[in-house]
C-alpha cells in the first residue's frame, strides 16, 4: 500500500504495534523491534487488517473494534 509507512521502533514490551490515521489520509504503522521477525509480519497484518475494515472511521470502543478484528464474540 502507497499509503501506509512502517516503523520498527523501541516500544513497551507489551505493545505489538500502533497504527496513527494522519491528517493527510495515510496512515503510520509502528512495529515493536523487540518482536520476533514472524511476529513482527503477524502485527503488520493485524494492523493491515484494521486499516482495510475502516476502523479509525468507526464510532465504536476500541475493545470493541479489537474483538471484532479478532473475531471473537464481543
Amino acid at each position: 500500500m502507497d499509503d501506509v509507512f512502517v516503523y520498527i521502533i523501541a516500544m513497551d514490551p507489551l505493545v505489538k504495534e500502533q497504527v496513527v490515521s494522519n491528517p493527510d489520509g495515510t496512515f503510520t504503522i509502528f512495529i515493536n523491534d523487540y518482536l520476533s521477525p514472524e511476529r513482527r509480519l503477524k502485527a503488520y497484518n493485524h494492523a493491515l487488517l484494521h486499516i482495510k475494515n475502516g476502523d479509525f472511521d468507526k464510532r465504536k470502543d476500541v475493545d470493541i473494534i479489537e474483538c471484532e478484528a479478532h473475531g471473537a464474540v464481543c
